[in-house]
């Protein structure tokens, strides 16, 4: 059975959370540092990013990213 549209919201909602709470620090950090931000930052987020287009049928399914150290 496909995810509903209502446990999209809710999985976009905790994504759109890790992105302010993870990642936001990190690239403030990086920009006022005049530094590019990590490779792996950079992977985590976009794979957050990414996470809605996973083809997944159950909420269980849905493979996270790991946040790097």
């Amino acid at each position: 059975m496909p995810i509903e549209d209502q446990q999209w919201g809710y999985i976009r909602d905790d994504r759109n959370s890790r992105l302010r709470n993870d990642v936001d620090p990190k690239t403030m950090e990086a920009f006022n540092n005049g530094t590019e931000l990590s490779s792996e930052w950079k992977t985590y987020r976009q794979a957050l990013l990414d996470l809605p287009s996973q083809d997944v049928d159950e909420v269980g399914d849905i493979v996270w990213p790991v946040k790097p150290e």
